[in-house]
């Protein structure tokens, strides 16, 4: 289902293998960072705030620098994850993310590091 052709159904996957923390579901929530579809790339996002996986660290990472909405989810979910994986992820955040990115990062805004 994580792979299936049908977006919302790509979503419903991404929750559910979140919510059940569902073993083998790792590499494909991964990929589903980058899906073409906002909706399965939050829906990825937040299950990998429950299931830390360190292949995601670059598409959450690159998702976080571009911003938005998906920026802010990418950012919240690399803080759950073991900053031995994150660090640099979380050095380029702060140092040129948008602010929202920022804040979901818990990171300080450009002003308060000056």
């Amino acid at each position: 289902a994580l792979e299936d052709d049908d977006p919302g159904v790509r979503r419903g996957a991404a929750r559910v293998a979140g919510l059940l923390q569902a073993s083998g579901t790792a590499d494909a929530l991964a990929r589903l960072v980058a899906d073409e579809h906002e909706s399965v790339r939050l829906a990825a996002m937040r299950s990998l705030e429950r299931m830390p996986v360190r292949a995601a660290v670059p598409a959450l990472r690159s998702a976080a620098l571009d911003g938005g909405t998906v920026g802010e989810a990418a950012a919240r979910a690399l803080v759950a994850m073991p900053r031995s994986w994150t660090a640099d992820a979380l050095a380029d955040i702060a140092a040129v993310a948008q602010l929202g990115v920022r804040r979901a990062a818990g990171l300080p805004s450009a002003e308060a590091r000056a």
